[in-house]
């Protein structure tokens, strides 16, 4: 039998041992398991690794996992972008994950599952822009590697991403220069965001360009629908005028545009208060946002417009005007009249050639001479006398012209070798000579200007481009429109007679165009 005194040595000796294996499992922990006991890893996936992970300090935690968006889009989109992130439940949440993005944001510790992203169209600078999404659906597994998607929101192409570039100068407002800005330019600055163009012209407060595709582009002032895109508000950015394709000419004047297309049919849209859109249609308000049908009786060939007329060269080489006659520039024998659909002009079956004035037109027949009608009060016509006429005539019998062109009160023939007579008003040295300010009843040999193969004209200022692709300017330079960097001259009688180079560095030019106040080169 056991004594009970050794029986409860024993249960204390039992519990000195347990004691002394506890607490050195406790307090020793480090020593035991790296000298003698190797650790087994967690399995990847498992319980222990979930564990391990969700107890890990700050570097883990940072690591590249879950899903990173990228979203690139234009400055001018920033507040318009909507990409959105949807996915499953997260731990502790009881609605299924969503989250909006408008930066690339990197989302972290997603719980596992497809995510879909969806990224909407947005409108800028009147163009519909579709994102280009890299992934709209993607796995995020537990645990591994970062996923990438990329919504990408590019920038709307007006006209061309290459081809020639557009030049501006004069008055700047209601964003005729395609500037965000109303500032007034001296010498010539480029206009932003639109590249290709073939043609490019203005008119009192609005530009147009002609692209190489066929489209026609417009910017500036569109309170009468002067853009043609179906919206009113004034664009500082190229918006594509509606509808047009196959387009091979355009002209405008004060407060309408026009388009002559590959199949001879002649559009036209803005302001129609006097007839001026030619489709039969007139009176105060009215005016298309859209180009409508102008109603010829055949093709044309060549358009013109002139402050508040159009005109059309048909391919049987007569021509039709319409829109104001109060001075007698629809040429049919009427003053007095304005034409909502096209007239007949008088005498004239074998035209070339079309330009015109504030209220005056000018056509060049198949002999090369050239014929005038409308306004002449201030010489405009040509013929020696000061007064107007309803009717065409031959200005200068025997004198034959390459190219005609026109400003607002001034006539120009161009001739063989590229010499050019001029005749009008001498206000604002709207002739391309100092002639104290009087008008030129009769075409006038003009020393200066050599070696001309275009010409084009605003309200009193003209612009004519040499073989060598420079720009001469003359005439009113109250907005900057001379274009030469020198400082405004004001109203007075005569404010740039002679004329000078448009800046310097602007060489290479193929092509120019004028707006009432604004002058446009490409190159």
């Amino acid at each position: 039998m056991t004594s009970p005194h050794l029986l409860r040595f024993r249960v204390l000796c039992l519990g000195t041992a347990l004691a002394t294996s506890v607490g050195a499992a406790a307090v020793l922990p480090a020593v035991t398991s790296s000298a003698t006991t190797p650790q087994a890893s967690a399995r990847p996936g498992s319980a222990d690794d979930a564990a391990a992970h969700a107890t890990a300090g700050p570097r883990a935690q940072q690591g590249k996992k879950g899903l990173r968006v990228q979203l690139q889009h234009p400055a001018e989109a920033a507040s318009l972008v909507k990409v959105t992130v949807k996915g499953p439940k997260q731990p502790g949440q009881k609605k299924k994950f969503k989250k909006v993005i408008k930066k690339t944001t990197n989302l972290k510790r997603l719980a596992p599952g497809v995510y879909k992203i969806k990224a909407e169209s947005i409108e800028l600078f009147d163009q519909q822009v579709t994102p280009q999404v890299s992934k709209r659906k993607v796995r995020v597994k537990p645990h591994g590697k970062r996923k990438v998607a990329s919504v990408t929101y590019a920038v709307p192409t007006f006209c061309s991403t290459s081809g020639t570039t557009a030049y501006g100068w004069g008055e700047g407002d209601h964003g005729r220069l395609g500037t965000a800005d109303a500032t007034d330019r001296l010498a010539p600055v480029e206009i932003p965001r639109v590249r290709g163009l073939q043609a490019i012209t203005g008119g009192s407060r609005s530009t147009y360009g002609l692209c190489g595709d066929g489209t026609v582009w417009a910017w500036g002032f569109n309170q009468n629908g002067e853009l043609g895109n179906g919206r009113t508000g004034d664009r500082s950015w190229p918006v594509r005028v509606a509808g047009l394709t196959g387009v091979t000419a355009i002209a405008a004047n004060r407060e309408s545009a026009y388009a002559l297309k590959s199949d001879g049919t002649v559009w036209a849209w803005g302001s129609g208060r006097y007839g001026q859109l030619g489709n039969g249609l007139s009176g105060l308000g009215y005016h298309s946002r859209v180009p409508v049908k102008v109603n010829l009786p055949g093709p044309a060939v060549a358009i013109a417009a002139g402050g508040y007329n159009a005109y059309a060269v048909l391919a049987d080489g007569h021509v039709r005007s319409w829109g104001v006659g109060g001075v007698g520039q629809l040429g049919n024998n009427t003053s007095g009249t304005d034409a909502s659909t096209p007239v007949e002009v008088d005498f004239i079956n074998d035209a070339t050639a079309i330009a015109a004035g504030h209220a005056t037109a000018y056509v060049r027949r198949a002999s090369g001479e050239v014929w005038a009608w409308g306004y002449g009060n201030q010489g405009e016509i040509g013929h020696g006398l000061a007064a107007h006429r309803d009717q065409p005539i031959n200005i200068q019998p025997g004198f034959l012209a390459v190219a005609i062109g026109a400003s607002g009160a001034a006539g120009f023939r161009v001739q063989a070798g590229g010499v050019v007579f001029s005749w009008g008003s001498g206000r604002y040295g709207d002739v391309a000579f100092d002639n104290g300010g009087s008008p030129q009843l009769t075409p006038l040999f003009n020393v200066t200007l050599t070696g001309v193969s275009r010409i084009a004209g605003g309200d009193h200022t003209g612009y004519a481009l040499t073989g060598s692709g420079r720009v001469w300017a003359w005439g009113d330079h109250q907005a900057g429109q001379v274009g030469n960097g020198a400082p405004k001259t004001g109203p007075s009688p005569i404010t740039g007679g002679i004329p000078t180079p448009v800046e310097l560095s602007l060489t290479g030019v193929v092509a120019i165009g004028a707006g009432s106040v604004n002058g446009y080169a490409l190159r």
